[in-house]
């Protein structure tokens, strides 16, 4: 299984096109105003794992011009650069 590494902290403002934005928005079928929430942790997870394969092969096809969002789909994708965020704790279930 192929891997992709993706490093948030690379991706900023200015570091993407208007096509690629446009490009990851067809792919995913996320509209880029909500690009934004979904890097910052908000909204659906399923979402935010779309769009980092997004993010992942708009960078990867850099270097690769061929890979499509399907190969990244079909492989892994690394994430780096993500801000450690506290959790908060799980409750448990108490048993009566």
């Amino acid at each position: 299984m192929r891997q992709f590494e993706i490093d948030l902290a690379k991706i900023t403002p200015g570091s993407l096109s208007y096509g690629d934005l446009i490009d990851i928005a067809d792919a995913t079928g996320i509209e880029p105003d909500e690009m934004q929430e979904l890097v910052a942790g908000k909204g659906r997870g399923a979402d935010r794992l779309r769009l980092l394969c997004g993010f992942a092969w708009i960078v990867g096809r850099r270097d690769e011009p061929a890979l499509t969002y399907a190969d990244v789909l079909a492989g892994q994708v690394q994430v780096t650069g993500l801000q450690d965020r506290p959790r908060p704790a799980r409750k448990r279930a108490v048993r009566p």
